[in-house]
């Protein structure tokens, strides 16, 4: 959560005005307590967070910078006949607003539904995703959509240079595979 609280230091220094609106869940330092230390109304829920992006695009004016930043937990929805990606659709793991029910998943298609209003209404969208699988979110084709692809070449090189490295400091046989 540092690095959402870093930016929101960061844009309220920088821009005048700003308004954020920010939605966490910090865990508890108590153990008797099982939900987080924030009030409800500000945790990233479904609710919460797509009601925020609805707010956000009924009061904004065209022209505004509109920032979203996600840090979070990312799961991938199994390709289908409706994936922008052939590897599957990103979805974000939200919190549920009540402990006793499982997760909520924002779905890539939902979470283009959302951004897409606000770059009709020509506001000026930043995405940032900080969570597995974030890559799911690009559709190619679409030159008013920036983003890096996967690109293989670069791919080679950079475990080339990571070989180098991870040598000399050591490793104790690591790997990362979606699970």
């Amino acid at each position: 959560m540092r690095d959402v609280q870093d930016i929101k230091a960061h844009l309220e220094k920088a821009l005048q005005p700003v308004h954020i609106r920010m939605f966490t869940t910090t865990e508890s330092t108590d153990p008797t307590l099982s939900t987080p230390v924030e009030d409800p109304q500000l945790w990233p829920t479904k609710q919460n967070v797509t009601s925020a992006f609805n707010k956000i695009t009924e009061l904004a004016t065209p022209g505004d910078s509109i920032y979203i930043h996600y840090s979070g937990h990312g799961t991938r929805e199994e390709p289908s006949a409706k994936s922008y990606n052939p590897t599957g659709d990103l979805a974000l793991v939200l919190p549920p607003r009540d402990k006793e029910k499982p997760e909520m998943y924002l779905f890539g298609r939902s979470l283009a539904y959302y951004l897409n209003a606000m770059v009709k209404k020509e506001l000026m969208v930043t995405l940032v995703l900080d969570c597995c699988f974030s890559a799911g979110v690009y559709r190619s084709g679409d030159p008013s959509i920036q983003f890096l692809p996967y690109d293989l070449e670069i791919s080679s090189k950079a475990r080339e240079s990571l070989t180098s490295e991870v040598g000399t400091l050591g490793s104790r046989n690591v790997s990362m595979q979606p699970n």
